[in-house]
């Protein structure tokens, strides 16, 4: 070891009176054990015990890893911290229980102890009140009496425990009075209480001198109540004035987030502390933290309620009273929710070049209102959704379940915005009717204005607890909850380190977990409004079976699947926009129809395709969507898909053609016959024949120029050094290319290759 780790064992090894280090290092010091038994310890230090161990837990498996930082591991146990208690704490407390779950440990490595995990404030169990004789019972009836008037009685109220306090002194009194000895029913009335009441005291020592003192005390303020009542509590204390507790308090919320011990502190480091304040309280070096009881007693429920309002008013809303909702007067089936949900867990797909690619998605999740039963579950492999895929989730939930008696709860924003969804009110363009969407079947729209308004929440909150575990899983919060191993994971596949199929499930592998999901929270019991009926069970015991809902069969299912619009038929088509996505649709039928306005049908889950009819449902015609074409393209792939384009573009611009060829043929102006010899007629064909010849010799002359520079160019050859245009010039440069495709291709020998170069 380094010399200087060497010395300071030596020194230490020394100090403690050892004859050597070696002696030291070898001494195997006894375990830790708490200073009261665990048999003996109340189970709330079991429970925090119990915590504490499991979100130590993952930090003490990884404190030998080399490759993490102390700050990492203190994140990392923070995190762990937050999750098991429900709330933080800084890294600095993390330290201070690390450090003392080590030095309790002692060396050993024995994590599985629940000793070395308790709090240093032990609290002791009380004693369960032993069942009284049948003496006892007889002699200490009214006593029993008391007792049995409790309605905790292993845990009675301070003002129950005075209670018994003073019957049981007038129970003694009374005794003395009927002739038994004052000693005697003294001693056996603490017996009594000590084995029934062990409340009162934490041994039977104690509670004698208890009994003395109240008594002692009754008796000389002429048996008076309040002699026997604790008036700790109710004790009048010193408050602080009203002007001082504004200051704390506004500090507190204004300029540290509602942290009264911040306040405290900031305000006496910078003398702002009222006078009153300052010169009662004497700072506390110690720590740092620290608020005399009576300041924090008075500021902090005040600091506590104002911080909501300062973050906002609908935080301020969030935070406080809510209304209770009677269900009674709803059935199952009457009202749909739907939410969306940024999944947990990480799956891949493949990307546009044929590679897995790691993606969350997005999951709608469709419920019954009244039951909170799961209808339908969508996985929406992209980073964002739309309108169209709530449209889809809607028609299949309404295939399967029927659609709802009554309508659709959402939220705000793209739920409620969405034309797709609702269509518009109003008659600005005289189609009101026709662009209503699903109001067209009596279905309302409510939208929620608080997340509590929507107990879709709590299920995709229940649904969440059922993924931690699975492959990929990441954390509601990932920012926040760090799951190393699987970021370590997410990074080297986004490096091309990792393959992400042999980490993580692919789509349809999560989409197959996520319906096993879902079927099993449906079949799970729950509390509250179901009161502990499944969701299932209870989608079939709140329906109203004497008013069924309606589900579309196939003659009439394109009503409800497709959304109709009025559109007007352009040049370019018909052009269907929904947020940034962009349709178009042409063929030969539509070319008819350009300047005329149509009903436009169309199915969100199948935008390939649309159908069109007159404004009055009639006369109906399926039209396919032009195909998009890249920017750029030099394979057949593309060719093909410009060529059908052009095709479809020629197919819808044909009528146009036909119908000015038909009208010019029909209507163009009658003009008067030309009468001419046959010489003359001779002379003009000449003439003709001879132009075309002329400009046939000049579209050749110029398509073997152009062919000459391609080829040039394909050569490398200098367009001066070409001494003309003419077909030997034509006939040099094919050969010349011809015999630098074989010498590329090792045709020609090494040898062979230079005599070409000087041939060139």
């Amino acid at each position: 070891m380094p010399g200087r780790i060497r010395e300071a064992l030596a020194a230490k090894a020394e100090r403690l009176g050892f004859r050597s280090t070696e002696a030291f290092l070898s001494f195997d010091r006894p375990r830790w054990v708490p200073d009261v038994p665990m048999a003996d310890l109340d189970q709330s230090c079991i429970d925090k015990a119990n915590k504490l161990q499991r979100a130590m837990g993952p930090t003490l498996a990884r404190m030998d890893d080399p490759g993490l930082s102390a700050a990492e591991l203190e994140s990392a146990g923070c995190g762990d911290f937050a999750r098991e208690f429900g709330y933080s704490i800084t890294p600095r407390h993390w330290r201070a229980l690390w450090r003392r779950t080590l030095a309790r440990d002692r060396g050993r490595f024995e994590w599985g102890r629940m000793e070395i995990y308790l709090p240093d404030r032990l609290v002791r169990k009380i004693a369960a009140a032993a069942r009284p004789s049948v003496s006892d019972a007889c002699t200490f009836a009214p006593i029993l009496s008391v007792i049995a008037t409790f309605k905790d009685q292993a845990h009675p109220t301070r003002r129950e425990r005075d209670y018994l306090w003073l019957m049981s002194f007038e129970f003694l009194e009374d005794q003395m009075a009927a002739g038994t000895p004052e000693k005697q029913t003294r001693i056996s009335l603490i017996d009594f209480l000590a084995k029934h009441a062990p409340y009162l005291a934490s041994d039977r020592e104690a509670l004698r001198r208890n009994f003395q003192r109240k008594y002692d005390a009754w008796q000389k303020s002429g048996r008076s109540v309040t002699a026997v009542i604790d008036g700790r509590a109710d004790r009048a204390e010193w408050k602080p004035s009203e002007e001082a507790v504004d200051q704390i308090t506004a500090h507190a919320v204004l300029e540290c987030g509602g942290r009264v011990g911040q306040a405290w502190r900031e305000l006496r480091r910078d003398q702002a502390l009222p006078e009153e304040l300052a010169d009662r309280f004497i700072d506390n070096p110690a720590s740092k933290s620290y608020v005399p009881q009576s300041i924090r007693r008075v500021v902090g429920p005040d600091a506590k309620r104002l911080k909501n309002i300062h973050h906002g008013p609908r935080c301020h809303q969030l935070g406080g009273a809510y209304i209770d909702r009677d269900w009674s007067s709803v059935h199952s089936g009457d009202w749909y929710q739907a939410d969306d949900l940024t999944a947990p867990v990480y799956f891949w797909q493949m990307d546009s070049n044929g590679a897995p690619a790691l993606i969350r998605g997005q999951v709608l999740v469709m419920i019954d209102l009244r039951s909170t039963y799961i209808l339908n579950v969508a996985l929406i492999p992209e980073r964002n959704y739309n309108a169209r895929a709530i449209r889809t989730q809607i028609t299949r939930t309404c295939d399967e379940h029927g659609m709802p008696r009554k309508g659709f709860y959402f939220e705000g924003g793209i739920w409620k915005k969405s034309r797709i969804l609702k269509g518009v009110e109003g008659d600005a363009l005289s189609w009101a009717e026709t662009e209503l969407g699903l109001r067209e079947f009596g279905l309302q729209f409510i939208h929620a204005r608080l997340p509590r308004a929507k107990p879709v929440e709590r299920v995709i909150g229940a649904i969440q607890n059922l993924m931690e575990g699975l492959p990929g899983y990441v954390g509601r919060n990932e920012q926040i909850e760090k799951f190393e191993g699987v970021q370590k994971l997410i990074l080297a596949a986004s490096r091309g380190k990792e393959d992400p199929r042999q980490h993580f499930m692919s789509a349809d592998g999560w989409m197959d977990k996520l319906d096993g999901i879902c079927r099993e929270y449906n079949s799970d019991p729950q509390d509250g409004k179901l009161d502990g009926l499944s969701p299932e069970d209870a989608f079939h015991q709140f329906n109203d079976l004497s008013n069924p809902q309606t589900r579309l069969d196939a003659s009439v299912r394109y009503l409800l699947a497709h959304h109709k619009r009025p559109v007007k038929v352009h040049a370019s088509g018909i052009k269907l926009q929904f947020g940034k996505q962009t349709y178009r649709y042409m063929s030969n039928e539509t070319g008819p129809l350009v300047g005329e306005t149509v009903l436009a049908w169309f199915d969100p889950g199948e935008p390939d395709s649309i159908v069109i009819t007159d404004m009055k449902r009639k006369n109906p015609i399926t039209i396919e969507r032009i195909v998009s074409v890249p920017a750029v393209s030099l394979d057949d792939a593309g060719n093909d898909l410009l060529s059908k384009a052009m095709e479809t573009i020629a197919d819808h611009q044909r009528h146009a053609i036909v119908r000015y060829r038909s009208l010019k043929s029909k209507y163009s102006r009658p003009f008067r016959a030309n009468v001419v010899d046959r010489q003359t007629v001779e002379f003009g064909q000449e003439i003709a024949r001879q132009k075309k010849q002329i400009a046939i010799a000049d579209r050749q002359e110029s398509s073997r120029a152009r062919w000459i520079e391609r080829k040039a160019g394909e050569a490398d050859v200098p367009l001066s050094i070409i001494p003309g245009r003419d077909s030997e010039t034509e006939s040099a440069l094919e050969e010349l290319n011809r015999l630098r495709a074989k010498h590329r291709s090792g045709e020609i020998l090494d040898g062979a290759a230079a005599n070409h170069e000087e041939a060139e």
